[in-house]
């Protein structure tokens, strides 16, 4: 599960055996900080290349994405104002593809991974950061957010989504 962020994209690992099960993700963890004086591409780029080495190195079959949407509350409007809503769906849709892409494997072509989008507002409501962190702490005591950076806390929860266990509203 991924929380797409230019100031942070947070992933989350599952076991697929245990699909069923509230259980923690076999890992977690954010994509290191972008420069943001580099061009918006090569940020987005650094991002989906990140993404692409943690699917791989966890043989990753199915990627659920938190697909950003315009919110009417203050927050929502300044980012729309400020173009980082505009800039959110450009890296959302640069992870979709980098997922989609085509891959060259033993003479035969495969498709990418099953990715799935979840707007926010079905996964989290209207809850903030600091509540959703609070209720997936009550849901996986055991859990630990590793890095400095609350995209791994909301990438965890939309995985608890998927799976039937988190319900932000």
């Amino acid at each position: 599960s991924v929380d797409p962020g230019l100031n942070g994209t947070g992933w989350a690992v599952w076991d697929r055996a245990k699909a069923d099960k509230l259980v923690n993700p076999v890992m977690s963890g954010a994509v290191p900080k972008t420069n943001n004086e580099m061009p918006l591409a090569s940020r987005a780029a650094w991002i989906c290349t990140a993404l692409d080495m943690v699917c791989h190195q966890h043989t990753v079959m199915e990627v659920c994405i938190e697909q950003a949407q315009f919110m009417e509350a203050g927050k929502g409007l300044a980012a729309a104002r400020d173009g980082d809503l505009v800039t959110l769906c450009l890296l959302t849709g640069m992870i979709v593809g980098n997922m989609w892409r085509m891959k060259e494997g033993k003479g035969r072509a495969s498709y990418g991974w099953s990715t799935h989008l979840i707007p926010v507002n079905q996964w989290k409501g209207n809850l903030s950061k600091d509540k959703c962190a609070y209720r997936i702490g009550k849901l996986l005591p055991n859990w630990t957010n590793k890095s400095d950076t609350t995209h791994e806390a909301d990438a965890v929860g939309i995985g608890l989504y998927a799976k039937g266990f988190f319900d932000g509203h």
